[in-house]
């Protein structure tokens, strides 16, 4: 583990979350839909179609990212280390895996829970007075396994919001994602060279919470290495949010890249 990942994984949630904005609810989701570098534009020799084995517990990633946080409401900077690990799985039949994701400029902890295929089933966002709960109906694929290269699909979703101690619903969503799948490229940065499967999605968001409506639109770029089981570059887009024809939040630009990761045996 480096220096930065030490220091950082130390740090405590110390903000109280006592109301969730739609904005927060809305924008955690995008960072584990999808997941910045040098590219090699030219087709790769090979094409990524082969499973990679399934997370495993002590798996690191640390980004360096740059722009807003993803998982807040893009007014405020979070460049910095970007932190995510494979933290847990109960031994009972069927149990998800728990992967933990935290930003250095951000007080929030999010947890994503998703099974040996890297199909998403739930997340949480944690903070020291309330979390809230999201459930994916049916499971978001990580990995687009499905996707050969050059093709494209929508993909349609419901997401339900839920008080995590409570189990009261307070919202839903409901969420369109078309998806290209361009040739693999080969990602250069710090932690090394990766040979990637290249994903364009855009994204059209409908959620509904406490009678209000909120529609975001957003594209994402990203880059899988089945190498290292997770994302190496992710490059976010987001175009204003608007409430009934209005703008009631600026567009903004994000981006995440692969600095280290641990072990390095995979």
């Amino acid at each position: 583990m480096n220096a930065a990942s030490k220091i950082f994984l130390s740090i405590k949630p110390h903000q109280i979350i006592n109301r969730f904005s739609l904005f927060l609810i809305v924008f955690v989701i995008l960072p584990f839909l999808f997941s910045c570098g040098i590219s090699s534009k030219k087709k790769a020799e090979v094409s990524l179609d082969r499973n990679p084995p399934p997370p495993a517990i002590g798996q690191l990633f640390t980004y360096r990212h740059r722009g807003p946080c993803p998982g807040g409401d893009g007014q405020t900077d979070a460049s910095g280390w970007r932190i995510v690990r494979v933290v847990d799985k109960p031994p009972q039949k069927d149990s998800l895996w728990m992967i933990e994701e935290r930003y250095e400029k951000d007080p929030g902890v999010y947890l994503s829970y998703c099974d040996d295929n890297y199909q998403l089933r739930r997340q949480i966002v944690k903070g020291t007075g309330r979390s809230v709960t999201m459930e994916f109906k049916p499971p978001q694929d990580i990995r687009y396994s499905q996707l050969a290269p050059g093709a494209e699909k929508r993909y349609s979703y419901r997401l339900d919001y839920f008080v995590s101690d409570s189990k009261e619903k307070i919202g839903f969503a409901s969420i369109s994602d078309h998806v290209r799948r361009d040739y693999d490229v080969r990602i250069i940065t710090k932690a090394g060279a990766y040979l990637c499967r290249q994903f364009h999605s855009d994204l059209a968001i409908e959620t509904t919470m406490g009678g209000d409506s909120l529609y975001i639109r957003a594209s994402v770029e990203s880059y899988w290495s089945d190498r290292i089981g997770w994302f190496v570059q992710q490059k976010y887009f987001f175009q204003p949010v608007t409430r009934d024809g209005e703008v009631v939040q600026p567009g903004y630009e994000a981006e995440s890249i692969l600095e280290d990761f641990e072990p390095k045996t995979w």
